[in-house]
């Protein structure tokens, strides 16, 4: 797989909160990536868009809002670019085919009153 994130999952508490994820380009090339959330009203993630060179990394920052417990996910949707490219929103705003890895975001439920 070109595109991991680190780590491979996420939890976070009914009253919300903030994690930080890696994502890794373990491919060759130069890679742009998108993130789609499930559920844009209770999650932000920064930055939606970004380029990583080949063997490199970058934070991605996920804020749940406090709510009810529920199964989302997000969806990196990435695809190879050239080293010219400086806008990591330029190759997706043409439809295209690309690669996605899915991130599962789950809520722990606290059983205390």
């Amino acid at each position: 797989m070109a595109l991991r994130i680190e780590p491979s999952t996420a939890e976070f508490p009914e009253a919300g909160g903030q994690l930080q994820h890696t994502v890794v380009n373990a491919s060759g090339a130069r890679i742009a990536f998108k993130v789609k959330c499930s559920d844009n009203n209770l999650f932000t993630v920064r930055p939606v868009f970004a380029l990583v060179d080949p063997g490199q990394a970058i934070g991605v920052d996920v804020t749940r809002k406090a709510g009810i417990a529920k199964q989302d996910k997000l969806v990196f949707q990435y695809i190879e670019v050239t080293a010219e490219e400086h806008d990591p929103q330029a190759p997706f705003r043409q439809p295209q085919q690309y690669h996605e890895v899915t991130l599962p975001l789950a809520v722990s439920v606290s059983n205390e009153p």
